[in-house]
């Protein structure tokens, strides 16, 4: 995701002899075109933690509807989504906010994991 989002036409190698390197390039900026989701046409942001690094599309002070976290480490990956409560149009939070729900985030150990339990017969 990273290079996708980071990839842009001015790094393109117009000069390369090398078909295969224009073909990735193009298949980078198309992908880039598709994967943003509604929430990306208010912005795409660069956001990490001491374990996490990723990418906030959306921005809370554009009066996004939603706000998506695509956040990964060398191990796992995962997804928050921020949308509006019931009967509001928009999202109540801040970038602040954001952040400091991104900065707390870190992984369990073994033994904190949710351990789902058998159900009764």
């Amino acid at each position: 995701m990273r290079r996708i989002f980071e990839f842009s036409p001015d790094k393109i190698h117009h000069w390369s002899l090398s078909p295969a390197t224009h073909a990735r390039e193009e298949v980078l900026l198309l992908m880039k075109s598709i994967l943003p989701s509604a929430a990306g046409e208010t912005g795409i942001f660069n956001v990490h933690n001491e374990v996490y690094q990723g990418f906030q599309q959306g921005a809370p002070e554009k009066n996004s509807r939603s706000i998506l976290i695509d956040l990964y480490s060398t191990d796992d990956g995962f997804e928050i989504v921020f949308l509006p409560g019931e009967h509001q149009s928009h999202l109540d939070i801040t970038q602040p906010e954001i952040n400091q729900v991104v900065q707390t985030l870190r992984r369990s150990a073994p033994s904190q994991a949710m351990i789902p339990i058998a159900a009764k017969d």
